[in-house]
């Protein structure tokens, strides 16, 4: 089974997994991508909320690199995910 992007590009392919009830098999995709709207939400059902926000942990238990990506996200804005 190989992946295939889930995006108007290969909508042909798709189109045998899609039941659009409009026939707008594009417009569907463009819609669960949130194309065109303002805001995004996902599946809430049996989700886990996360708060994510600056990275917070120790170089030493983290890694290599880490000290690296701590520098790049330290002004990140916490988002619940």
């Amino acid at each position: 089974m190989t992946r295939l992007d889930f995006t108007t590009a290969n909508v042909d392919q798709l189109a045998p997994h899609l039941s659009d009830f409009q026939n707008d098999n594009s417009g569907l995709i463009d819609f669960i991508r949130g194309e065109g709207r303002d805001w995004k939400l996902g599946d809430v059902n049996h989700s886990n909320p996360v708060v994510i926000g600056p990275p917070d942990g120790a170089s030493v238990i983290m890694g290599a690199g880490y000290d690296l990506f701590m520098g790049e996200w330290e002004a990140r804005t916490k988002t619940l995910m």
